[in-house]
């Protein structure tokens, strides 16, 4: 059977793929010759972490459930979840196999046209995952003059986790690490603590933890990041003024927590044309104890924003009488 290369295409919408959300990959072919061809069948090598949606079993359970009263459809589960098949399994479309018999074109394409096929799929982890990269590898069959021809083609998506699966991810780390803290700092007398001390910190762990997502998702260049600019400065906007500055550091400029609770006035160069500060030194979150970076990577300089730079300048009046060393000192 020759192999040749039709021109294919293959997209998601808004090009990402969001875990835990049923998505739609569709296929469109266009006839590149002077003669019709005639489409026998689509194949696709589905990744392990993707299941693909069966239509007809879709179509059967939609059509039961349809039925049902309101409370036992909402004892039913997800209806993509129960009609997908297993995570890896190969999708293979084509026109109803007679034995004995070739298999029967079910598309024609006109020279110059194009026609195409789509299939849903679902990636049913979605919890405490990172962004990525699915891979596809297909292969159509066609014929063209009476001889039968195939081509493949390898298509890639980006994923990424959903925002409940982030704001999650973010509230329990930030209640597990203030847990920590307070259990490390009050002991035996925890019971005996009132909650506001507790409360405030994890609020500002939580928020601070988002803003690092936020941050992320900009570096690492996801065609969908979780929060827009516009969205990141509305929520800088509702922050509390004190924790303003923190946020913004972290926002752009790309600093670990610990980095962040070890810089000093010092480290900051405002006044320069370009200003900058320099990370040279770390705030161990459970004892507080100050030490050098990891790796000479560690140490570094990194550019600020104008926004950046005017919110530190307010930050540095307001509260260097009170921490003449330290920028950030209840980061410790």
């Amino acid at each position: 059977m020759p192999t040749d290369a039709l021109k294919v295409r293959t997209t998601v919408p808004q090009g990402v793929v969001v875990a835990g959300q049923p998505f739609t990959l569709t296929t469109t072919v266009t006839n590149p010759y002077d003669q019709p061809i005639e489409i026998i069948s689509y194949g696709y090598q589905v990744p392990y972490q993707v299941q693909w949606i069966h239509e007809g079993n879709f179509n059967q359970e939609f059509a039961k459930r349809s039925i049902y009263p309101w409370f036992r459809r909402l004892l039913a589960g997800s209806i993509w979840n129960t009609t997908a098949m297993p995570p890896g399994n190969p999708f293979f479309y084509s026109n109803i196999v007679v034995p004995g018999q070739p298999l029967q074109p079910f598309q024609t394409i006109a020279p110059g046209e194009s026609n195409g096929y789509s299939f849903k799929a679902l990636m049913p982890q979605w919890l405490f995952i990172t962004g990525g990269q699915l891979s596809f590898q297909g292969v159509i069959t066609y014929r063209r003059e009476g001889s039968s021809h195939t081509s493949t083609f390898e298509i890639g998506f980006p994923f990424r986790p959903p925002l409940r699966s982030i704001s999650l991810g973010a509230l329990i780390g930030a209640f597990l690490g203030s847990a920590a803290k307070v259990l490390k700092d009050i002991g035996p007398d925890i019971l005996q603590q009132k909650p506001l001390g507790m409360l405030t910190s994890t609020l500002l762990a939580i928020i601070l933890s988002m803003i690092a997502v936020v941050y992320s998702s900009r570096r690492s260049n996801e065609s969908q990041p979780v929060l827009t600019v516009e969205e990141a400065y509305a929520l800088l906007s509702a922050v509390n003024p004190e924790y303003r500055a923190a946020i913004m550091v972290l926002m752009f400029g790309g600093l670990r927590l610990g980095e962040l609770g070890g810089l000093t006035w010092g480290d900051l160069e405002l006044d320069r044309d370009e200003p900058r500060l320099f990370v040279r030194q770390q705030r161990e979150g459970v004892t507080g104890k100050i030490t050098e970076p990891k790796s000479a990577a560690g140490r570094r300089f990194v550019d600020l924003l104008p926004e950046v730079v005017k919110e530190l300048r307010q930050h540095k009046l307001r509260t260097q009488k009170a921490s003449p060393e330290f920028v950030f000192p209840y980061h410790g």
